[in-house]
């Protein structure tokens, strides 16, 4: 883990090389199609793969995020995603802990402060050209969970794509922002656990 390559090309990050090392990891271990949770970055991806490579996936679960382009969010949100580009630059490593916006696990923080922060920055510039996933949202089939923290700037975009899904549904954590829901598993997994027992039988 973590031993991956850290280009500083953000060509290395468009949304098909995130299908593709999937993919990759997929097929090395012979599973033909998985259930598929994403948060943040991850939920990103997770619209990539149902536009690149829907056929591997049985049900999404996304977390903290949608499917449209940085251009398409609140301006405030662009702006403060500019201060933390600016700040990473500026600051590097030290800068990442800050960024999370709540106190970090020990274990954590020590963590992220060994982020290559050139590769960070090349993955948020991919991010901000890229034109998105909305495309897809009608022909999302496949079961889709899709949930948000109610102070999280992503909660309009994440709870209105799901009217766009055919069969999606969402729910949302009162009181809690991006990170603050990364951290409330005891929250999340019940929502989780009943939505894969439902898809799964």
């Amino acid at each position: 883990m973590g031993r991956a390559t850290k280009p500083h090309d953000p060509e290395s990050y468009k949304p098909e090389c995130n299908v593709a090392d999937i993919i990759s990891v997929l097929t090395d271990l012979d599973i033909p199609r998985a259930h598929f949770f994403g948060y943040s970055m991850g939920a990103w991806i997770a619209f990539a793969m149902a536009q690149h490579a829907p056929d591997h996936v049985h049900a999404f679960i996304i977390g903290g995020g949608s499917p449209y382009p940085s251009a398409a969010r609140p301006e405030a949100l662009q702006q403060h995603q500019r201060a933390q580009l600016d700040s990473l630059a500026a600051s590097g490593v030290e800068a990442i802990p800050a960024i999370w916006g709540v106190p970090l696990p020990p274990p954590l923080k020590a963590r992220l402060l060994t982020n290559d922060v050139q590769a960070l920055i090349a993955v948020r510039t991919q991010r901000v050209v890229s034109p998105g996933f909305a495309a897809i949202l009608p022909r999302m089939t496949m079961p889709v969970l899709v949930f948000a923290g109610e102070a999280d700037p992503a909660h309009p975009r994440s709870k209105e794509c799901v009217t766009r899904m055919p069969n999606a549904t969402f729910f949302s954590l009162p009181g809690l922002g991006h990170a603050d829901t990364f951290f409330r598993s005891d929250l999340v997994l019940p929502h989780v656990i009943r939505f894969l027992q439902t898809v799964n039988q």
